[in-house]
Formats: C-alpha cells, structure tokens, sequence
C-alpha cells in the first residue's frame, strides 16, 4: 500500500515536472531564444521546419472561421492535424500565435513522461529507473523542437508510449489494471489517428510483434489474460484503420483486375496474379523512391541510390537498414557542413544523443547475451514484457528506416522507439551492474 502511495505521489510531481518545463522552456525558444538566433522566420519559428507551413496553414483557416463561421474549420486542412488544432485556438482567442498550443503540448509532453517512466519502472521494478528513464525529455535539445515548435511529434510521441505501457501492462498487471489498459489503447491510437493516419499500420505492425512474443512466452509467464487483452489491442487498431480507410468503389471495366497491379511502381517486378503482401512491398518501394527523389538536395540523404525492385532486395536491405535505424547519424557525420538553416548545430546536438544512445544499446547486448546463460534478477512477466516492446521498437524503426532515406527525418520518427530502448538500456545496466557486485 505505502508503495502504491509513493508512486502515485512520484507520478503526480512526474507529470506536473514535465508539463511546467513545456510551458516554461517552450516559451523562453518562442520569446527569446529563436528570435535572437539569425534562423528565426518570425512567431517564434525557426526557420525551415513544417511548422512554418502549419502555421500559416491555422492562420488562413483562423481567418475563415472569423468571417464565415465555425464551419469553416476543418480538423485536417490539407491533411495537418496541428494546423486544424492550432487554427480553432486561434480563431477562439483572436491571437495568431503558435505559443498558444504550448499547454496542449505540456499535456501531451506529461503524458509522454508518465507513460516512459511508469514503462521502465515497473519493468526493472525500480521507480528510480523510470527518472533515469525521462532524463532525455529534459536533456535533450532535439526534443525542444517537439515540445517548442508546432509539431506532429508532439501527438505520435505520448501515442506510442501510452500503446507500449498498456501492452507491458498486459502482462505486468493484467486484470487489476483492465480499464486503464484499455483507456491507454484507445488513446494511443486515437491519438496516432489524429496526426499521423498511416502510423496506426505500424503500430498494427508493432503490436502484431509484441502478440507473437506473448504467444512464444506463454509456457513462462503462463498470463492467459495478456493474450486476450492483446488480441483485443490489435482489434482496436484494425478497426480504426477501417474506419480511417477509403470508401472501396464497385469494380467497373477499367478497374484493375485481380492479375494487374492496384499501384504500380516504377522498377518493381510483380509477380502474376498478384498477391496482397507483393503489392504492400511495392508500395513500401514506391514510398522509398519518393524520399529518395522528393529531396535530392537534404543535407542528410543516404542511400538514395538504393532501389528495391522485388521481395528479395528487401531481405537482403534489412541488415543495412538496421544499422541506419539504430546508429545513424554515424560519427563521420557528426561534424561534416550541413545545408539546412543551423544544420552544423543540430548535428553537434545529435552527436551527444547519439553517444547515450550507443550507451544504452550496448547495455541491452551485454544483458541479452548474460540472460541467455544466466537468469539476471528479473522476473519471467517482466522479461517477456521486456522482449515485447523491444520487438516493438525494433520493427517501428525497421519500417521507417526501409522508406526514408533522409536521416533527419529519420531521426525524428524513431523517437518513441529510441526513447524505450535507451529506458530498458538503464535497468540493463543496472541488472548487471547487481550481477557483478559483491553480495
């Protein structure tokens, strides 16, 4: 009972920590900070991001709202979510500015923060680890851009670690926590929905991973309950991404038949009659080819010349694009000239996260590889929880990092997975830090 009392009370003071560092840090970069830099492009944004297109975005629709009405406002104006959020602030309080998002974001951002912490806490069973857990919320420059500027991140963040804690919660806690478990589910992906609608297919993706782990752990962690909960989980995905989906139209004489592709990509050899997964890997390749050649100029591309043209060029891409997902930007990238607007600062930013990073992933190896030959302390739930999400980072940042070939963007999107590797990276080394000292 004590326990549960300080963790409520670590948990409070965790959230409103979070929210009030958004609100104050948020406003010194839009007050102070960005405009006294020489990449302010006015509001309190920094030049060559897509929240200047979102701002401007929630101003044209704020307008509309003012002289036509509310229903004027559309919650995704040319598919943005910020802007359409942003738009209704603006036209609700008649003041133009991005500032006015930053208490939406100290929300999200604490919800963010609770979710990690309360994660790596319960998997280690040590509540300290889940602040050692959140110290990069804090510390890490890169994510003033998330909370500091008008972002998707923002939303895909707390959508994912809220996902990963239900699903951890699945076997950790089971029925005891049913109803939270199912409140965080719906939120995180109500939450991905809102921003990012194709993200729903890779948190499908993800969740079909960690639902594989519970089946292969079950003779261990013998949590029947977590198997349903689990199922139940990709069920709330499945159906909002066919809620989210096209109306499907009647055949007609044009349509494509069941032996032509729906999408063709240039490059790609089908294979006749054409399969399901044949024409999702054809889209992955035309999704690629796109990155590589919407931005031949980014600063940060690489690989571009990589084209996958069938099944079995993506097998052979995976080894690679594992090592992009999880070490990029390599160290002979660190410090080399950069072509966006204060590129050279961020790539000095990204070499100090990239070192923690790097820190946290080899305490992960050493303790998988002691775990094979020797129990490490933690209990079979805990582990297998442990293994879940792990899967879940993994294939998140796999699937982005077969399609964008711009490390930038790259960076951005594999967040939520880097931030609960470098969580688990901490009671990792803790665990062997215990194996090898003295009893």
């Amino acid at each position: 009972m004590y326990g549960q009392v300080r963790d409520a009370k670590v948990g409070a003071l965790v959230a409103i920590a979070s929210a009030a560092y958004v609100l104050l840090v948020g406003a010194a970069l839009q007050w102070w900070v960005i405009p006294a830099t020489p990449w302010h492009s006015g509001a309190g944004l920094l030049a060559g991001g897509d929240w200047l297109h979102f701002h401007q975005l929630a101003q044209d629709v704020a307008r509309r709202i003012e002289q036509e009405g509310w229903q004027a406002w559309v919650l995704r104006p040319e598919g943005q979510a910020p802007a359409g959020l942003a738009a209704a602030l603006y036209a609700a309080t008649g003041v133009h500015k991005p500032w006015l998002l930053l208490p939406v974001h100290a929300l999200l951002y604490a919800l963010a923060a609770l979710c990690l912490w309360r994660l790596v806490s319960d998997l280690s069973g040590r509540s300290v680890l889940g602040l050692w857990a959140i110290a990069p919320l804090f510390m890490f420059p890169s994510l003033a851009m998330v909370y500091g500027q008008m972002h998707k991140d923002i939303y895909a963040l707390p959508a994912v670690l809220a996902l990963v804690l239900a699903w951890v919660w699945m076997l950790l806690r089971g029925r005891s926590h049913l109803w939270w478990i199912l409140v965080l589910l719906l939120l995180g992906n109500v939450l991905m929905w809102l921003v990012r609608p194709y993200g729903l297919k890779l948190m499908l993706l993800g969740q079909a991973g960690m639902l594989c782990i519970f089946v292969l752990g079950w003779y261990s962690h013998r949590q029947s309950a977590a198997l349903a909960l689990g199922t139940i989980g990709v069920l709330i995905t499945v159906a909002l991404l066919r809620a989210t989906a096209p109306t499907a139209t009647a055949p007609t004489a044009t349509a494509p038949t069941a032996t032509a592709p729906a999408v063709t990509c240039p490059g790609w050899v089908y294979t006749l009659p054409v399969s399901a997964p044949d024409v999702l890997m054809a889209r992955l390749a035309c999704t690629r080819l796109a990155f590589a050649h919407g931005y031949p100029l980014a600063g940060s591309n690489i690989d571009t010349h990589v084209q996958f043209t069938q099944a079995a060029d993506i097998v052979l891409y995976l080894p690679r694009a594992l090592q992009i997902g999880w070490l990029a930007p390599f160290p002979n990238q660190w410090f080399v000239a950069a072509a966006s607007p204060g590129g050279e600062v961020f790539r000095a930013v990204a070499a100090l996260e990239m070192l923690v990073l790097y820190l946290a992933l080899t305490g992960l190896l050493a303790f998988g590889l002691l775990t094979l030959f020797k129990p490490q302390g933690l209990s079979p739930r805990q582990l297998w929880a442990a293994f879940a999400i792990l899967s879940f980072a993994v294939l998140w940042v796999l699937m982005y990092t077969l399609v964008m070939t711009n490390v930038g963007t790259l960076y951005r999107m594999r967040l939520p997975a880097v931030l609960i590797v470098m969580g688990l990276g901490w009671a990792a080394w803790r665990q062997l830090w215990l194996t090898k000292s003295p009893k």
